[in-house]
């Protein structure tokens, strides 16, 4: 077999057949460069807007980085047509192995993307041979690539809303998910008023109308927007939140009863504080040890006992899937806190009988923010090993690339 036959298969681009093959020296490195020729009858389509155009303005000489082949680097060199598109200008020819305005094929890139997903960007850099900010440019490129002619809106029914910092500063992104996909379908950074409120935006009113159930924080400022955009969606609030609300609650109460004991009994004032822990652990998760203190705690503050497990109740509540019953215990759980002697579960009950009707929802679509949550930690996981972003829109890009709807075949 002639070695440009085996070059031929061995890289796999569509439209070329290989010429010549020599070995050049740059930087003191070996490169191998591979000269090859496009199909000479092939369309002349604008790398811009992709119309068909027939006046050619010039050839160039281009070149391509490839996947390295034998431990060397691969370039990839050709000569394409400049067009003259009316909309776009002199533009180069659109090429199959190779994205517009790309000096990296598409294997490359591929190769490239599916490491980000999984690696940080300078792990990437130094396996692929290239500098740092390419990688983010490729990533950058095939996220819009995939999102091309849809904005990744369509079809919404049912999403989840919530809040990441990305930054020191209360800085923080504002992330959609779908429910149904289990993928981010959108991230903006600012206010989360304004961020919400662009998102919105981009849906537009025809497929806002069409979303039936929305998962998001008590907070103020999102309820706000969603019910003036999406007024006929369900709220529904986010058991995460109204649980670490109570927990809260029940952590003030007992450093308040710790405060008095440990004057009055500084061994009384010592065992109390050891039980935080296990005051704040789920049902689910408590240890042996765990529930010898509660017991304890049954017999030596009644009051604190009395709010623990006012604590489980809400949370059985929250999480069970029947709606009426999920009514009637609210109702009951918001007129015994404010009975549990800490202005905090006041707020807290106050707060349970404002929203009912979204914590039934809760209950009635069974969607909570659980996986945001999750997703939150990636979001963070990657601004952290990327040691920051300057520009914020690099990051939503990996975010897309990372969490949503960007599928990146394995590179073969």
């Amino acid at each position: 077999m002639r070695v440009a036959d085996l070059f031929n298969r061995l890289l796999g681009l569509p439209g070329v057949r290989v010429t010549g093959i020599e070995l050049e020296q740059r930087a003191g490195e070996p490169v191998l460069v591979v000269r090859v020729a496009l199909a000479r009858r092939r369309q002349m389509a604008c790398s811009g807007c992709g119309q068909i155009v027939r006046q050619v303005h010039d050839r160039a000489e281009r070149r391509w980085r490839h996947r390295d082949c034998l431990g060397r680097r691969c370039v990839i060199r050709a000569q394409v047509r400049r067009l003259r598109c009316r909309a776009c200008g002199v533009r180069t020819e659109a090429l199959a192995f190779a994205r517009p305005g790309s000096r990296h094929t598409r294997p490359f890139e591929d190769t490239c993307a599916w490491l980000t997903q999984r690696a940080p960007k300078s792990a990437v850099s130094a396996l692929m041979r290239i500098d740092w900010e390419t990688v983010g440019r490729i990533a950058g490129r095939i996220v819009a690539e995939q999102r091309t002619g849809s904005d990744g809106l369509d079809g919404l029914r049912r999403i989840g809303v919530d809040e990441v910092s990305y930054a020191t500063g209360h800085r923080y992104l504002t992330v959609v998910c779908c429910h149904d996909s289990g993928r981010v379908v959108w991230a903006g950074a600012g206010e989360r008023g304004a961020a919400l409120g662009r998102f919105f935006d981009e849906l537009g009113p025809e497929r806002a109308a069409r979303i039936e159930a929305i998962s998001a924080d008590l907070g103020r400022t999102y309820l706000a927007v969603i019910g003036a955009r999406a007024p006929q969606a369900a709220i529904c609030a986010d058991p995460f939140h109204v649980i670490a609300r109570a927990q809260f609650a029940l952590d003030r109460l007992r450093s308040a009863h710790w405060q008095r004991l440990r004057r009055e009994d500084e061994a009384a004032g010592r065992w109390l504080k050891g039980a935080r822990f296990a005051l704040r652990r789920g049902p689910g998760r408590r240890t042996q040890t765990d529930l010898d203190l509660i017991g304890q705690l049954a017999e030596a503050n009644q009051d604190l006992y009395r709010a623990h497990l006012w604590c489980d109740q809400l949370r059985a509540t929250i999480t069970a899937g029947d709606p009426e019953l999920v009514r009637a215990e609210l109702a009951l759980l918001a007129e015994q806190a404010r009975t549990l002697g800490h202005r905090r579960f006041g707020a807290l009950g106050a707060t349970l009988a404002r929203h009912a009707e979204q914590i039934i929802n809760t209950a009635r679509h069974r969607i909570s923010n659980g996986r945001l949550e999750a997703m939150n930690s990636t979001v963070r996981l990657l601004s952290h090993r990327s040691r920051g972003f300057r520009c914020i829109d690099n990051l939503i890009g990996l975010v897309h690339l990372v969490c949503g709807r960007v599928h990146v075949p394995f590179p073969t």
